[in-house]
């Protein structure tokens, strides 16, 4: 577009018109000449008026007083002349321009005029709504030369009347959209009006210049040109006044269009819908071919116009994963009949990288192995994820969340794996194994503390005293029973007693003997017996080595898979050795013990104890049989003496004896001196094991906070997320299922205690959650502690009662079982969260779910991919479509590619569309729908806007001036 500039004239801009049009007349002119004519005419052409204000203002350099110039762009839609009759009637001293409008030099040196006069003027029927003022800051005849102390006010005003600002410099173009590091947005737009564009012209004076290039102080070349992301029409250009910060850009080249020429693959270029060379279907339906902005994409209408029709069928190319969610491209609508009709028609993605997709049948599926390149949303998915009611970690919400997490991790983050799930499971299985044999070595210290705990209950301690008194009474009782002594046969007769007395010799011998052959069989079974236990214990050795030998080998396969990639050799690091030998050797001698016992203790061995003990039973029972009556009762005293003693010996026993005295007595000393320190001792073991538990849980939270670091980072940086969403994201250790676990399968709730009464129970346990922090592992145990201690003492009104903790617990349960849940710590978990505004997401409503979800994939999402959303303001209230979604979308289009179907103005409007297409359906002319596309400012385009998002210019608020009559 050319704005051609004169002083106070429109004399250039009427001479280029007639050239060109005399042009297409010349076949003798020069062929450049043609060439250059040629040129012009691809460009806009408009008429600029340049004027001078009679007002002479304090310079702010000190110099001489300085006139302000400023610039009329018309409309060339205005009549020409009726712009020369108004410059005509321009008055210099009381007196119009009028025949000297043709004296240039009078025009570029005599002519001033009062600013507010020609305002006043442009406001006429003739010129309304067809002009724009553009005042110049920085450059030749720019306020920026006014003395700011003296006609601050007056510059002010004269901001305030201008449209457009003539500056290319940072801070300028940055102060009048509202950004400077003292000032507000607020506080500028009270000094200047509203939000300014500025822009810079070339400044060509001949036709050696380069047009477009802009020019430096000292009017050099430079490398920047002024862009404007508009149509080459005079509407394009108020566009930008509507819009002065995204539809200009000064410099070398726009960002956006770098961007896609380094991501071809994600930007679609055009999309063709057509019938089937072969199809001899008479309904016409789709023949379009529709090139794609590379910003924003709104597709208006009415109801059944084809909206959805086009992002079904864009989304169908695109191999979109969401195909149960078409909302025209089904079996009910387009796809009838097992889709003969939809069989007619194919359609075609052609990208920016040449790459075309399709075509495809419309009565076809995307290949589930294909890569979806494309994002849809439809609005009954949307509608679906903001209104289910599954809030755990599986719901469809949670998933696409976390998918799109996902995607805004490096490759190199990902560790080759595809899911989040699969990289969080990658990451985290080492703790989780860790924390398996933690718990094993929990539920053995937990078996060692109940049993302990045992013996400390009253009755324990009641029963060994009892036990105790009955031995003893059992040991008076022995005492008292001592075998009575007959008379001695040294009483006898002197011929009598030299015969008892060879005899008894003998049985002497004998019985010493046999006590001793009796006790060497004792101990033979007792080794016999340890020798059997031993060689047990050996042989679950062995299986636990066995078990090692197994997991070492699976750690060193999974290893070498790991280190391969950095080139090492997990066998150079890690290496195991395992000698068996002693084993061998202890169970050839455990063995030959063995053998060598049992047949010491067998009877068919004459070499045994037991044959022994038999052998020299027989031999006293004869020797007994010789003595007479006296002699026999005595041997019989000397027996029953000797079977007192054994029984007496039974009956005291020792510390390490069950059932005997000394056992009780030991065992009630341990239980009144040592056993409550060694209960002690297990439990701060247990406590050290709970604390390593928890950590490996807190250890997969930190790992979430390292996953997501990078989305952490984006929500720092980023103000729109950080402020205007208040978005904010953590990870923690908290409670998944304590409350109701407690109840559910340990505790009962209708027996005496601190958690009596299924409200009052509930309450108790609520209240000691609720005051410590599950993120710290010091207040993780004391809630246990704590939980322990109101299961041993009532606490309900300060009763104090000692408490049972068996007779709390479930019949289907026991207190290891207890002791195993608690301090294992399964009810908790680490979570990673997201709050909007401070709240869960379980806690956001639908359409706090629905804004949520759309930020994530059009702020956060970092697959790059065009991302096509059905009627998103579908699922929305009008308050979270104007805060939250529209400085969304105009952040992410500035970046990515969006095709939005909408109904409403706020979308289309207000998020500034750089592509409109409407779509119609024309049931009488061969179920025809023809999408006609154009920008928000093309005068076609923009009646379609009115007629169809919400009918009247009202809707459209502060963005009425974007649209004509």
């Amino acid at each position: 577009m050319i704005g051609i500039n004169d002083y106070f004239s429109v004399g250039g801009y009427k001479h280029l018109k007639s050239i060109l049009q005399e042009a297409e007349g010349t076949p003798s002119a020069d062929q450049a000449y043609i060439e250059a004519i040629n040129i012009v005419k691809t460009k806009k052409l408009l008429p600029v008026v340049e004027c001078r204000m009679n007002n002479i203002l304090q310079n702010r350099h000190g110099k001489s007083g300085v006139r302000i110039n400023f610039h009329i762009i018309f409309s060339d839609e205005v009549d020409i002349d009726n712009v020369e009759t108004f410059i005509k009637s321009l008055k210099i001293n009381d007196e119009m321009i009028g025949s000297k409008y043709l004296d240039s030099k009078f025009l570029l040196n005599d002519v001033s005029v009062n600013f507010n006069e020609i305002l006043g003027q442009l406001k006429s029927e003739t010129f309304k709504n067809k002009h724009l003022i553009w005042l110049p800051y920085d450059e030749y005849g720019g306020i920026d030369e006014i003395d700011p102390t003296s006609d601050k006010l007056l510059k002010a005003e004269l901001i305030k009347s201008a449209d457009l600002m003539g500056s290319s410099n940072e801070n300028q173009i940055n102060f009048f959209l509202g950004k400077h590091e003292k000032y507000s947005e607020e506080q500028i737009k009270d000094w200047i009006g509203k939000l300014k564009p500025c822009i810079k012209g070339s400044d060509s004076h001949n036709v050696k210049e380069e047009l477009g290039r802009l020019k430096d102080e000292k009017s050099r070349p430079t490398d920047k040109f002024f862009w404007a992301k508009a149509d080459p029409t005079f509407e394009g250009l108020c566009q930008i006044v509507h819009e002065p910060e995204d539809r200009i850009h000064i410099g070398k080249r726009p960002p956006k269009l770098d961007i896609v020429d380094s991501n071809k693959t994600f930007y679609i270029s055009r999309v063709r819908i057509k019938k089937k060379e072969s199809s001899s279907l008479k309904d016409k339906w789709f023949d379009c071919e529709l090139d794609l902005n590379h910003g924003l994409v709104a597709i208006i209408g009415n109801k059944g116009k084809g909206k959805s029709a086009l992002t079904d069928i864009i989304a169908l190319v695109g191999n979109t994963r969401k195909k149960d969610h078409f909302s025209f491209l089904t079996k009910d609508r387009f796809r009838i009949k097992n889709g003969r009709l939809a069989a007619n028609f194919e359609a075609s993605l052609l990208w920016e990288d040449g790459v075309e997709f399709g075509p495809i049948g419309l009565d076809e599926n995307p290949s589930p192995d294909s890569i979806e390149s494309t994002i849809y949303i439809p609005q009954s998915y949307l509608e679906e994820v903001c209104t289910e009611n599954n809030d755990s970690e599986k719901s469809l919400f949670q998933q696409e969340i976390q998918q799109v997490i996902f995607s805004h991790l490096d490759e190199a983050q990902k560790l080759e794996q595809n899911s989040m799930d699969e990289l969080i499971a990658y990451k985290t299985d080492e703790q989780k194994k860790q924390a398996k044999l933690l718990k094993i070595q929990l539920d053995e210290l937990n078996q060692k503390i109940v049993s302990l705990e045992q013996k400390l209950k009253p009755g324990y301690l009641k029963k060994l005293r009892e036990e105790l008194a009955n031995k003893m009474r059992q040991l008076e009782g022995h005492v008292s029973n001592k075998p009575h002594e007959p008379l001695n046969p040294k009483d006898l007769p002197e011929d009598a007693q030299a015969q008892f007395a060879s005899i008894r010799d003998q049985l002497s011998t004998k019985n010493t003997a046999l006590s001793s052959v009796e006790k060497e069989i004792s101990e033979a079974r007792e080794k016999r017996t340890k020798i059997y236990k031993n060689s047990a214990e050996i042989e679950n050795f062995k299986v636990k080595i066995s078990s090692f030998e197994g997991e070492f080998q699976s750690f060193m396969r999974d290893s070498a898979d790991i280190l391969v990639n950095v080139d090492l050799d997990i066998h150079e690091i890690v290496k195991l050795y395992i000698d068996r030998k002693p084993i061998e050797e202890f169970e050839k001698k455990n063995s030959q013990e063995r053998e060598s016992l049992e047949l010491s203790l067998s009877n068919e061995n004459e070499q045994s104890l037991v044959f022994r003990k038999n052998s020299l039973s027989s031999e006293i029972k004869a020797l007994e049989s010789k003595l007479n009556e006296p002699q026999r009762q005595y041997q019989e005293y000397l027996r029953a003496v000797g079977t007192w003693e054994r029984e007496k010996n039974e009956i005291e026993g020792s510390s390490e004896k069950p059932n005997t005295i000394k056992f009780y007595e030991h065992e009630i000393k341990c239980v009144e001196d040592e056993l409550e320190s060694k209960i002690e001792e297990l439990e701060s073991g247990r406590e050290e094991v709970a604390r390593n538990i928890y950590r490996c849980t807190s250890e997969i939270c930190k790992t979430y906070k390292q996953l997501f670091s990078g989305l952490q980072d984006l929500i720092d940086k980023s103000t729109l997320i950080k402020n205007d969403f208040r978005l904010s994201f953590g990870a923690s250790v908290v409670e998944s299922s304590l409350k109701h676990d407690f109840f559910e399968n340990y505790i009962s709730q209708g027996v005496t205690g601190s958690f009596c009464g299924k409200a009052d129970g509930e309450k108790k346990l609520g209240s000691l959650i609720s005051k410590y922090d599950f993120d710290n592992e010091d207040e993780v145990i004391q809630l246990v502690k704590d939980l322990i201690e109101h299961l041993k003492v009532d606490k309900r009104d300060d009763l104090g009662a000692k408490l049972s903790i068996e007779g709390q617990i479930k019949k289907a349960k026991s207190l290891q079982e207890l002791y195993n849940y608690l301090w294992s710590f399964d009810y908790l978990k680490p979570e990673y969260y997201l709050k909007l505004d401070g709240k869960h997401l379980t806690q956001l409503s639908p359409g706090e779910r629905g804004s949520l979800l759309l930020v994530f994939y059009l702020l956060i999402d970092q697959s790059r991919k065009p991302i096509i959303i059905d009627q998103p303001e579908g699922n929305l209230d009008n308050f979270t479509v104007y805060n939250l979604l529209f400085p969304v979308i105009k952040e992410v289009k500035r970046q990515r590619q969006i095709i939005m179907v909408t109904h409403s103005p706020n979308i289309a409007v207000v998020c500034d569309a750089e592509q409109v297409i409407h779509a119609e359906f024309d049931r009488l002319d061969g179920n025809k729908i023809t999408y006609t596309s154009g920008s928000i400012e093309d005068p076609v385009i923009n009646k379609h806007i009115v007629d169809v998002l919400e009918g009247t210019r009202p809707a459209f608020r502060k963005r009425d001036s974007k649209y004509q009559s």
